[in-house]
């Protein structure tokens, strides 16, 4: 069983272990045992479960009962329900959409303690900056439930806007920020994301240097363009140069590139390992003394849909892909940046000895999308990979330190959310073993048809 999320109030929450097709009659259970006014004050929660986005993704609604004491966390014998999502945006909001106790009478000095016991799970384990609520207003009175509107604003909920449902009904949004250090509330955590890509590059600064051979892979090349504009009068037609416009348009709250100039090669080095937060790229030493320029791409993005199963991690399938220049298939996974995606290809008996940007490269341009793929889901090792390489780079640059890493979790975890049941009849997840290539693809420079990053992987 998933463990219970402690609070300082009386209550515990534990989530559900119930599949998608099981939730809406284990609702139908609830709302009978619930408090009426509480229930009617807030969303229509079986209409809301019909949306199918609310039921799958990395904003699936959780579902977790309440109990206090000895209670234990079954429909029958639960002293609440507390519904909730995270909602990502400019500010990751944690957003409560259902609130309500088994209980006959209103005891609101109970559901206060619900409510301060949700409140600090939420902002203890997830890194949102406020919390939100919507309150239905009454169909006879037009207003909010002044009762239970007191009870939140007690726990320093705020007015935010009015809202209207697509059945007519009016709402009153309320919004609570995260008071760490008016009201003590916990610090927000960091973000756990599913995938973390870093592209660092270290390069002397040479202003006759000519061109000997472009960086692989294609985030690299994009650096080493950014690294030497005011040395090099680049052609603004180049496909590089338009790209990394482009590309940094697209990369949300991410800077593409971080350029810094350092005088000699150990502030370089000093620069490097602070840009890219490893010690492990280049060791102490990347090359001769003189003027060295650090350009650095971290990308970190989360799974669209995933969920760990021990030493896996379990993605959903985007699409399958095939190509006449390859045996195996190709397998697309959707990450929550509609831009970036990731390709798994099973790379076992393949030579990595080989320019496997440009192989790729060229398997993209003849891949077909496979109809009736096999399998919806994949499951693959959690990867953490560091790769560097020295090399002579772009003209305006000497000598390029490069290096790439990449680390692969199950992303943040959703212990509420429904879960996909697997019948005897459901295809298993496609288990991608041994050696495979770990491909991040970027539709903002789909017009230079090359993978952003591409990094051979040893499975189990």
């Amino acid at each position: 069983d998933e463990p219970a999320i402690k609070c300082v109030a009386v209550f515990q929450l534990h989530p559900w272990s119930v599949a998608v097709d099981e939730g809406k009659e284990v609702v139908a259970g609830w709302l009978a045992r619930a408090n009426r006014r509480q229930v009617d004050s807030m969303v229509d929660l079986p209409a809301l479960m019909n949306e199918p986005e609310t039921l799958s993704g990395r904003e699936a609604l959780q579902f977790f009962w309440l109990c206090g004491g000895t209670q234990a966390p079954t429909l029958d014998a639960a002293d609440g329900l507390v519904v909730f999502r995270v909602v990502e945006g400019v500010a990751c909001s944690g957003q409560i959409v259902h609130l309500s106790l088994a209980q006959e009478a209103d005891d609101w000095g109970s559901y206060a303690e619900a409510l301060a016991c949700v409140r600090r799970a939420i902002l203890t384990e997830l890194p949102v900056s406020k919390l939100r609520t919507t309150l239905v207003c009454g169909s006879e009175t037009g207003v909010v439930d002044k009762e239970l509107e007191r009870v939140w604003k007690d726990d320093h909920y705020k007015w935010f806007q009015l809202t209207q449902s697509s059945g007519g009904g009016r709402g009153q949004v309320m919004n609570r920020n995260r008071y760490v250090e008016e009201l003590q509330d916990p610090p927000q955590p960091a973000p756990v994301m599913g995938v973390t890509v870093v592209v660092i590059v270290v390069a002397a600064v040479a202003g006759d240097k000519q061109v000997n051979a472009p960086l692989k892979p294609l985030a690299s090349r994009l650096l080493g363009v950014e690294i030497c504009r005011g040395i090099v009068a680049f052609d603004p037609s180049l496909p590089e140069v338009s790209a990394i416009s482009k590309l940094g348009q697209r990369v949300e709250k991410v800077p593409l590139a971080i350029i810094r100039t350092c005088p000699d090669s150990q502030s370089a080095l000093a620069s490097a390992k602070e840009l890219s937060g490893s010690e492990e790229f280049f060791g102490e030493d990347i090359g001769d003394q003189g003027e060295r320029r650090v350009g650095v791409i971290s990308l970190q993005i989360d799974w669209a849909d995933s969920r760990e199963d021990g030493d896996s991690i379990v993605l959903a399938v985007y699409c399958e892909g095939r190509t006449p220049l390859f045996k195996g298939p190709v397998v697309y996974v959707a990450t929550t940046k509609p831009d970036i995606f990731m390709l798994l290809i099973p790379w076992v008996g393949e030579e990595v000895d080989v320019d496997l940007c440009a192989r790729v490269a060229e398997m993209m341009k003849v891949i077909e999308p496979v109809q009736d793929t096999e399998f919806h889901e994949v499951a693959i090792p959690k990867i953490s990979v560091t790769q560097h390489s020295f090399v002579e780079g772009l003209q305006g640059m000497g000598s390029v330190r490069q290096g790439v890493a990449v680390d692969v979790t199950g992303g943040r975890p959703s212990p509420g959310a429904l879960h996909r049941r697997r019948g005897p009849d459901a295809p298993a997840p496609l288990q991608i073993q041994g050696q495979f290539l770990f491909v991040v693809w970027h539709a903002g420079v789909d017009e230079l048809d090359e993978p952003l990053v591409v990094i051979p992987v040893q499975g189990a």
